[in-house]
């Protein structure tokens, strides 16, 4: 929550004045404000185009029972200050937890990933034995990134770079 409330009070970016970088975040609501959505929507068109991009936007029901509804979800207060242009402002773990922020921020308003199944069944009998072998194996292979683009895809290359942009 420290890490948070840094975010949320105010990072000095380089020009001596502080910058809130997430939305409160004391919450557990996931409604994101209409500005918000429609910066989301604008900057996902134009970031990884029109086919990332539902038809209307995306809601999500309250999960929780008495779920802080006075606030929207914890957001990024811009989609355009993305964690890359943040990495020399921020201390790590500040970063780490902005780029989950910000990562699950963008996913939440794109596709769905879309995957192709593939099952193969193959069935033996031996000789002298009244039973068969049967063997399965189900593959899966991704046919469309849809929000794994951002959130899963930004997760596995900040993994590779070091271990301290982990966010786990």
């Amino acid at each position: 929550m420290s890490l948070a409330q840094s975010l949320y009070e105010g990072i000095d970016l380089g020009d001596g004045d502080l910058v809130g970088l997430i939305t409160y975040m004391r919450t557990d609501s996931t409604h994101v404000a209409l500005p918000a959505t429609s910066e989301l929507r604008s900057y996902i068109e134009s970031s990884f185009g029109r086919e990332y991009l539902p038809d209307a936007e995306r809601t999500y029901p309250v999960q929780a029972q008495n779920a802080q509804e006075a606030h929207e979800a914890i957001r990024p207060t811009s989609i355009f200050r993305d964690p890359t242009s943040l990495k020399g402002s921020l201390k790590p773990r500040e970063w780490n937890l902005y780029n989950l922020i910000w990562a699950r921020t963008v996913a939440s308003q794109m596709t769905d990933a879309d995957y192709e199944k593939t099952t193969t069944e193959i069935e033996g009998i031996c000789n002298g034995i009244d039973s068969a072998y049967r063997f399965s194996n189900v593959s899966t292979s991704m046919l469309f990134q849809g929000f794994r683009a951002v959130y899963i895809g930004s997760q596995e290359a900040d993994d590779d770079e070091s271990p301290e942009s982990t966010l786990g």
